[in-house]
């Protein structure tokens, strides 16, 4: 063997070495993105809910009945409140 060069069998545990340490920090990154995705399924479930809310709906019908009356009463030349 000369002197300052690797052996065979250190150049592959350096390999391994570099080879684990790219499978560690891909796992952490993978991780980091499966909790992100998870975060926002959740969200968009929430909102979901949030949209289809019965109570919601018949607040919003009430809003805009009230807002075709308030139209129907300036259309017919009346006070319109305002």
């Amino acid at each position: 063997m000369r002197p300052g060069y690797p052996t065979h069998s250190e150049r592959r545990a350096r390999r391994d070495v570099e080879r684990m340490d790219h499978a560690m920090r891909t796992s952490i990154s993978e991780s980091g993105k499966a909790s992100y995705w998870s975060g926002r399924q959740k969200a968009a479930e929430g909102y979901e809910q949030f949209r289809k809310a019965p109570r919601r709906t018949l607040r919003r019908i009430e809003k805009l009945q009230a807002d075709l009356r308030r139209v129907q009463k300036w259309q017919r030349g009346e006070s319109a409140g305002g």
